[in-house]
């Protein structure tokens, strides 16, 4: 070794390797340990772990990463080592971004392009690799991933009570198992479009540097390829839950939909929700363990990283919301509004109504009560109908948000089944609204799907089962303040926190 004598020497140290920094040099040599998920006792092993990191890494930093060198004895080849270019510790993108929340301001227009920089980077990575299918793919099933969450929780649960807060712990474990549980097709979804690739494995901020020619990408989860080999959204998802860690949530917000932009991949906000709770807790379980081992400062970080957990499972937790009443009530409007401010699929039964019967939106089908498209048959055949859309959208993560009169019992009793059996939460709301004023909008109305008139509105008014489970909102006034107060309803009752749009969350420094 030849090193700079100006850059002082010195070691850090992980769980699975020693690296020594010398001058303008780093030399990483791998640990002779078995932690179960690595086993590096083998000195074979560890030549080959070293040659498949240099390769790896040099997909994204090929300039860093210089070459190997061997440690003989007596001629022997005992050990590799790993040469690398020695960075410096100030451009990391993890303490400049804890500079800009030491010092309360945004994120620089430099250091935003490193983030670009950065997500242009992984994205030409993930489209360089192959897509994985089938058995090939089964690390990215949802059985794999929740197997993943099993691994973690047994890993954190004997630090609950003390690290972790018991309640916090039972609700991720609940919201995470729910997720799961009514999300199979999303993940074989996910791998029947490609996006299970090769990718990086553990895009952390802190191995992220950002120099004035672009940024290096360090530390690949070389070791494990059932590991490295995932989703692209939960590579990048790892970033982004460092930033969102680091207190910077409308980044990660925006660096999600700039990969999108790169890849022109698209997801459920459920799913890229559930990912960065996933990597929060790998970080907390990672925690858990240093605070055994006798670190005792990790124990507020787990802490702060399960709060993340909780807080992510919550706002991706895909909900089914019902908008119901009569015929002029406003309800179609309502539920639309909640549509575009909540991000909710809309599926409305005016529309699957026309549709079922072959007929346009605008196609008027007037015809009186209980005859022609509106008998009982072919309304049961709608709400059907409605239910079975409601059920493929809330299995591939999207929250759901139902326009339907929802007058009888059994189609508002059907809607609870179908909740519980998907496992996600339920909202019902009742649009509430004089029946005079009701029917004077019904008779002003000039087009759209709706086909009632004053008969039917008056008909269905006397027709409607009591609904006492719903919770009722005035749509007397503006479309504005009956949303307001359903957002309300919907952020109060228990178990309802809706997926929000990220512009609604807190903004950064």
């Amino acid at each position: 070794m030849n090193p700079d004598q100006s850059r002082p020497a010195t070691v850090a140290e992980s769980h699975i390797s020693t690296v020594l920094l010398a001058g303008d040099r780093a030399y990483k040599l791998l640990k002779a340990v078995d932690l179960g998920f690595v086993d590096f006792t083998d000195t074979g092993e560890r030549l080959r772990a070293v040659e498949q990191e240099l390769l790896l890494n040099r997909r994204l930093a090929p300039d860093v990463y210089l070459g190997t060198a061997d440690v003989t004895e007596q001629g022997a080849v005992v050990d590799r080592m790993l040469v690398m270019r020695r960075m410096n510790d100030s451009h990391r993108l993890e303490s400049l971004l804890r500079d800009c929340t030491a010092s309360g301001v945004a994120v620089p227009a430099h250091l935003r392009a490193c983030i670009d920089a950065v997500v242009r980077s992984v994205a030409a990575l993930h489209a360089a690799s192959a897509p994985v299918y089938g058995d090939d793919a089964a690390m990215a099933t949802r059985d794999a991933v929740a197997g993943n969450w099993a691994d973690n929780f047994a890993v954190i649960e004997p630090h609950v009570g003390e690290v972790i807060d018991r309640d916090d712990f039972e609700e991720v474990r609940e919201l995470a198992t729910a997720y799961l549980h009514g999300s199979a097709e999303l993940f074989a979804h996910r791998i029947d479009r490609g996006w299970i690739r090769d990718g990086h494995g553990d895009l952390r901020a802190e191995d992220i540097f950002c120099e004035p020619d672009g940024p290096r990408i360090l530390d690949c989860l070389a070791f494990s390829e059932d590991l490295r080999i995932a989703d692209v959204l939960a590579d990048v998802c790892f970033l982004a839950m460092d930033l969102v860690n680091l207190g910077f949530p409308r980044e990660a917000d925006r660096m999600l939909r700039l990969y999108e932009e790169f890849t022109a991949e698209t997801h459920p906000a459920s799913l890229a929700q559930h990912y960065i709770a996933y990597r929060a807790h790998v970080r907390t379980k990672v925690c858990c363990l240093q605070y055994a081992q006798g670190d005792m400062e990790r124990a507020a970080e787990a802490r702060a990283l399960h709060s993340l957990v909780l807080d992510r499972l919550r706002r991706g937790a895909p909900r089914l919301v019902v908008v119901g009443g009569g015929p002029g009530t406003g309800k179609s409007t309502l539920a639309r509004s909640l549509s575009e401010s909540e991000g909710l699929a809309y599926v409305g039964s005016d529309i699957v109504r026309k549709e079922l019967a072959g007929l346009s939106p605008e196609h008027s089908a007037r015809s009186p009560v209980d005859e022609g498209i509106y008998s009982p048959a072919m309304t049961e055949a709608t709400y059907a109908e409605l239910l079975s859309r409601a059920e493929s959208l809330l299995g591939l993560g999207e929250p759901v948000v139902l326009d339907a009169s929802f007058t009888s019992d059994s189609h508002r009793r059907s809607v609870r089944e179908l909740a519980r059996r998907r496992r996600v939460g339920l909202v019902e709301l009742r649009c509430e609204l004089d029946e005079q004023v009701a029917l004077e909008r019904v008779r002003s109305r000039r087009g759209g799907p709706s086909d009632a008139d004053e008969v039917v509105t008056a008909h269905l008014h006397r027709a409607a089962d009591p609904w006492p489970e719903a919770t009722a909102v005035d749509t007397g006034s503006t479309v504005g303040e009956a949303t307001e107060r359903a957002l309300l309803a919907l952020r109060s009752a228990p178990q309802a926190q809706l997926e929000r749009r990220t512009d609604s969350d807190g903004g950064d420094p």
